[in-house]
C-alpha cells in the first residue's frame, strides 16, 4: 500500500469543498471551540470535526489545544 499526494492545481492553491468553506466562514480569525463552530455552522459535530481535520491537513487551521482551533490562512 502506497500513499500518494493528490495533484496540486496549476495555480498552487488547494481547492476547498463547500463544507470546508462554510466551516472557515464560521471560524473568523479568532480561536473558536469545535462546539462554537458547530453551532454557527448548523452542521453535525462529526462533520465539523472531520472538516477541521481536513483543513488542518491543508494548512488552513491549527489546533491550539484539543478543543480550540485557529484559522491561519
Amino acid at each position: 500500500y502506497q500513499v500518494r499526494n493528490a495533484p496540486m492545481p496549476e495555480n498552487g492553491e488547494v481547492q476547498l469543498t463547500t463544507t470546508e468553506s462554510d466551516v472557515l466562514r464560521c471560524m473568523g480569525h479568532e480561536p473558536r471551540s469545535v462546539d462554537q463552530i458547530t453551532k454557527l455552522s448548523t452542521l453535525d459535530t462529526s462533520v465539523v470535526s472531520a472538516t477541521l481535520t481536513l483543513l488542518q491537513m491543508k494548512g488552513w487551521v491549527e489546533y491550539i489545544d484539543p478543543l480550540h482551533v485557529l484559522r491561519v490562512r
